[in-house]
C-alpha cells in the first residue's frame, strides 16, 4: 500500500477536478475511498480497473480478457468508461 499512497501523494500535488486516476492494481476494500477522501480530498475522478493476468493461460487471461471497472462515484465511472 505504501507505493500506491506515495504515488497518490505525488499525483495529488498536480491534479485538478477533471483529472481521471485509474488504479490498475488489486487493492483492499476501502482503499479507493481512503485515497479519494484523505489524499485527493475528493478533487479528482477515481476508478479502479485491476489487471487480471494469469500467467499460465495468457491467450485467454490478459489483454483480451473482460476487465472489471469500479469507481468512487457516478462521475468517475462515466469518465472511466469514456476513457
Amino acid at each position: 500500500m505504501s507505493a500506491i499512497e506515495d504515488v497518490a501523494h505525488k499525483i495529488a500535488n498536480k491534479a485538478h477536478a477533471i483529472t481521471l486516476i485509474v488504479i490498475e492494481a488489486t487493492v483492499l476494500p476501502g482503499t479507493s475511498r481512503k485515497l479519494h477522501e484523505e489524499i485527493f480530498r475528493k478533487t479528482v475522478q477515481l476508478a479502479n480497473c485491476p489487471h487480471r493476468l494469469w500467467q499460465f493461460d495468457p491467450e485467454h487471461y490478459g489483454v483480451n480478457q473482460t476487465r472489471v471497472l469500479g469507481a468512487i462515484n457516478k462521475a468517475s465511472m462515466t469518465a472511466a468508461k469514456n476513457f
